[in-house]
């Protein structure tokens, strides 16, 4: 399992998009 990164930043990227 490597949901370190790329999770924390699919989640930053859902909860805070950049518009």
């Amino acid at each position: 399992m490597f949901c370190s990164q790329i999770c924390m930043q699919l989640l930053g990227n859902m909860m805070m998009p950049k518009e």
